[in-house]
């Protein structure tokens, strides 16, 4: 027995010790969970749904949940103990039952259905039987008649679904349990009596069709036609959720994104001192950035610097038209890469070659604005570097101006990157002018 196995019992008792007692509760664990759980260090002391925050990013879990109907503080200093054990002793004392289902690294938290809402039949008592005289059989009565309570196709389980990199279709008559596709796309018309999970793809609920679980979407989209049901929440991540009119959601529905058109995306309304102060850190998070890996580039490259703003200055058309040009074939290229699996990490390569040399871009004709406007009062390239970003930074503020500012900026830097590369292959490529003396 190893040191953190002999004192994992004291590690969940200083895990709930701060837990008022009250009717201890249970989580019930559904899905795939493994068997060797990740064991972690965890210091917390707050509110239980805070608790399942830090214990989530301390397993690495992607965790989906809704509201733990109480907001009791616990208080959790756990070393080296397995993750599930740290989540049921999170849980020992709260109010509830809970059910925590896993699917790879996603964990969905969810209240389960309580006992109470279940009505429990009572058979009243048999009546006693009269006294009978001897030799008189005493009534018989007649045999009972079983009465079987009316049973609902839809209380079916069905099977789970699972696919990866494929599209899952359930038909109209077709009853399954929990539903989980990545990279994929799914079409309901049946009923899913558990959970459907999307993760890069899109979840359609059709006319008829119904979930009786979560829908969830990470990095998709929910539709819900009219008609349709679902029964527990309805969640998108990076995505939009489109809901149409007479479309029945039961539980929460929550979107990062929301469509236009959706009849129940949120108005939100900004005050002024919300959009100076989101105006305000755009500007100096943009600011930050160009500074930032100008003065990188400058201590690692300053020649190459200085000839890339050089070629800016002289040709500053030829350096847009070359961006353009460089732009768009990269874009192809990058398209034709991804039709086959190899030629997937080239196109990955292409796109993070051409991240940094927008950026490099940025760059240089910062520096370059900077040093017109500043080079009868200094030479510092980092004083040119920082009033050309500060610029930079306000006039992407502006409506239409900071789009074509932007443009214009990344498209000549580009351009310029492409032109100083083809002079200095020329120049490798001409003769040494030495070998033709003597």
């Amino acid at each position: 027995m190893n040191t953190a196995s002999k004192f994992l019992p004291l590690s969940l008792f200083l895990a709930i010790a701060s837990i008022p007692s009250t009717s201890s509760a249970r989580v019930t664990r559904a899905g795939d969970w493994p068997k060797d759980e990740k064991r972690v260090t965890l210091d917390w002391e707050g509110e239980r749904e805070g608790a399942v925050r830090e214990l989530a990013k301390a397993a690495g879990w992607n965790l989906v949940g809704g509201d733990l109907r109480d907001h009791e503080r616990v208080s959790i200093h756990v070393k080296n103990v397995p993750a599930d054990a740290v989540l049921d002793a999170v849980f020992d004392a709260s109010p509830g039952n809970y059910e925590a289902k896993r699917s790879g690294e996603l964990l969905i938290l969810r209240v389960a259905p309580s006992e109470e809402a279940t009505p429990k039949i009572e058979v009243p008592p048999k009546p006693p039987e009269p006294p009978t005289k001897a030799g008189v059989p005493a009534n018989v009565d007649p045999p009972p008649v079983k009465s079987e309570a009316p049973t609902d196709q839809h209380d079916e389980r069905g099977q789970d679904r699972a696919a990866k990199g494929e599209s899952i279709r359930i038909e109209k008559d077709e009853i399954v349990h929990d539903v989980s596709v990545v990279g994929g796309s799914v079409e309901v018309f049946g009923k899913v009596t558990g959970d459907l999970v999307v993760v890069g793809g899109t979840a359609k609920v059709h006319d008829e069709a119904r979930v009786k679980g979560d829908a969830v979407a990470i990095g998709g989209s929910i539709d819900v036609e009219k008609g349709a049901a679902i029964d527990g929440n309805t969640i998108s991540l990076g995505g939009v959720i489109h809901r149409e009119e007479g479309a029945i959601t039961h539980g929460k529905v929550e979107s990062s994104v929301w469509k236009r058109d959706d009849v129940d995306a949120p108005e939100v309304k900004r005050t002024l001192h919300e959009r100076i102060s989101d105006g305000v850190g755009s500007v100096l998070s943009r600011f930050a950035l160009i500074f930032l890996f100008g003065a990188i580039a400058l201590s690692l490259r300053p020649e190459r610097m200085e000839s890339l703003r050089h070629e800016v200055a002289r040709r500053p058309l030829r350096s847009v038209g070359l961006g353009v040009v460089a732009s768009v074939a990269a874009s192809v290229a990058a398209v034709i890469l991804c039709v086959t699996i190899i030629g997937i990490p080239l196109a990955l390569a292409i796109v993070l070659v051409g991240a940094v040399a927008v950026y490099v871009g940025l760059i240089v004709v910062s520096g370059l604005v900077g040093e017109l406007l500043l080079r009868h009062k200094t030479k510092s390239v980092h004083a040119h570097l920082a009033l050309g970003a500060a610029i930079f930074a306000l006039l992407t503020q502006v409506p239409v101006l900071g789009t074509l500012v932007g443009f214009a900026t990344v498209l000549a830097g580009l351009g310029a990157i492409v032109s100083d590369r083809a002079n200095i292959r020329a120049v490798s490529a001409t003769p040494d002018a030495t070998a033709y003396r003597g």
